[in-house]
């Protein structure tokens, strides 16, 4: 009998061939960054994403092999209690330029902020990003961080600006581009070109559909990224019901599958076999296993 994968993996599967080595590559060095940084967080206004953005720059300009664990004091101090690994970081960032000095230099700026100390974190922050380029954007969004903290809004804004002006592919672009776009409109249009699958993007694109409904390619956006979302089967249904003749195979397959994610299981049997996609899984060596997933979706659904 085919397990429920079965329907699935075809979206999945095309997703991750469409995927670039490279990203997937730091997909795997943020998992592994994640276990030696765990202990470092951001300031309490920041969720999961905010603690990656911790995490990513000590990944470095490859990635974080055994041997550069080995080397680095300072991601051995990371899982060490803040009060405890503060004499140390200051007498390395106070050394010499180096990489060990910046990410020194960066960590102390995290604690500090985290303590609501903003006038040492920019301290340490000050000309960060030009010594060492990969950590760039972090530390203008870190920087902006501290203004916010300090009370500065003029330099908090000004920071952001010069992070989505410099940066502007850098994921991390997207951050900026949520609080500047609460004004600013161009901003969130230029956040769900650029990253339609970061968490501040979905966000905004949660906020737009809740001022306005009716909107085609905000609601796919949504399907696709975020399949799971909490109330998602009302957007599937207003699609499948009210853009039914402008969806395109692939948004029924989307479409579809989220609708199987939440067990709306004739739901999603209508959506596969009002689409076009059966035309092209009857071309693949694995059709009869569709045609049998299909039929498996009927049957769960009477």
């Amino acid at each position: 009998m085919m397990k429920k994968s079965s329907i699935v993996v075809y979206r999945s599967n095309t997703y991750r061939q469409k995927q670039s080595p490279s990203k997937i590559a730091v997909a795997s060095g943020v998992g592994v960054a994640a276990l030696v940084i765990g202990a470092t967080v951001l300031g309490a206004s920041y969720d999961w994403y905010g603690k990656l953005l911790t995490w990513r720059p000590f990944i470095g300009q490859n990635s974080l092999n055994s041997a550069n664990q080995e080397k680095s004091e300072v991601l051995h101090l990371v899982s060490s209690p803040t009060s405890q690994r503060a004499g140390r970081l200051e007498a390395i960032a106070q050394g010499k330029d180096s990489l060990e000095q910046s990410r020194a230099r960066y960590l102390l700026a995290t604690d500090l902020l985290q303590q609501k100390q903003a006038k040492k974190a920019l301290s340490w922050l000050e000309g960060l990003e030009k010594n060492y380029s990969v950590l760039a954007p972090y530390v203008l969004l870190k920087r902006s961080q501290a203004y916010q903290l300090s009370g500065d809004k003029a330099k908090y804004e000004e920071v952001l600006r010069e992070l989505v002006k410099s940066y502007p592919n850098s994921p991390v672009a997207a951050e900026a581009m949520y609080v500047l776009g609460s004004r600013e409109r161009q901003f969130w249009d230029q956040a769900i070109a650029k990253f339609p699958s970061h968490p501040r993007t979905l966000k905004i694109i949660r906020q737009q559909l809740a001022q306005n409904p009716n909107q085609q390619k905000l609601m796919l956006l949504l399907v696709k990224y975020a399949p799971d979302s909490p109330n998602i089967t009302s957007v599937l249904d207003q699609l499948s019901k009210q853009y039914a003749a402008q969806l395109k195979a692939e948004d029924w397959e989307l479409i579809a599958s989220s609708y199987w994610q939440n067990r709306e299981y004739s739901k999603s049997a209508s959506a596969y076999m009002g689409a076009t996609i059966g035309d092209k899984l009857r071309k693949r060596e694995n059709c009869q296993g569709w045609y049998l997933a299909r039929s498996k979706i009927v049957r769960n659904s009477v």
